[in-house]
């Protein structure tokens, strides 16, 4: 299959983020940089659909998912402290 390359504005509007955005996830390494191609940079689609799932796995490389599973653990822990303490008062 022949790869898809697009500019930096159309792959902010495929994954539904400003244009700064995705330019600043990009230099914060967590999608890949773009080649150059006729003088302009380009991003190949695959790559970057491909980092984002990646992204959504790895709770280090996304603080809001990391903070939801740290939250969710916390809450997991205070409940079973809950149960045991009740369990201690029969």
């Amino acid at each position: 299959m022949t790869p898809i390359y697009a500019k930096a504005a159309t792959m902010a509007s495929l994954i539904d983020i400003a244009e700064s955005t995705f330019r600043n996830l990009v230099t914060t390494g967590q999608l890949p940089k773009p080649v150059k191609i006729g003088g302009n940079s380009l991003w190949k689609v695959e790559a970057v659909v491909e980092a984002i799932d990646d992204r959504g796995r790895s709770p280090e490389h996304d603080p809001v998912r990391a903070s939801m599973e740290e939250y969710f653990r916390k809450e997991k822990e205070k409940e079973r402290h809950k149960a045991e303490a009740k369990g201690k008062r029969k």
